[in-house]
């Protein structure tokens, strides 16, 4: 979910995004794995390639489900996972590791 979070920034909407870009937001992602990542994205028809560079756009199928993995995190899983853990300093931990 963390880089689908990274990708639906409103500042790449317009003029599409690249891996590097992404990796700014993510520096665990190494550029092979934001290929492959691009890739799956790709394949689901989430984002498609601008021809001639090196840059995507999500698609309006991609905009729909990544609104609706984040509603569902940001409505149900964090809400759930404050409840099991009440103590604010864990859970960024939490969702960061477990979703």
């Amino acid at each position: 979910l963390s880089v689908l979070e990274a990708i639906s920034k409103g500042e790449y909407m317009t003029f599409g995004i690249q891996g590097k870009q992404i990796r700014q937001h993510l520096p665990k992602i190494t550029p092979s794995a934001m290929t492959r990542i691009f890739k799956r994205l790709k394949v689901h028809e989430l984002i498609e390639k601008i021809p001639g560079s090196y840059k995507y756009l999500i698609t309006a199928l991609g905009k729909e489900i990544i609104a609706a993995g984040l509603s569902i995190k940001n409505l149900i899983l964090v809400p759930a996972l404050h409840l099991d853990f009440p103590d604010a300093e864990i859970l960024p931990f939490c969702v960061e590791n477990h979703l």
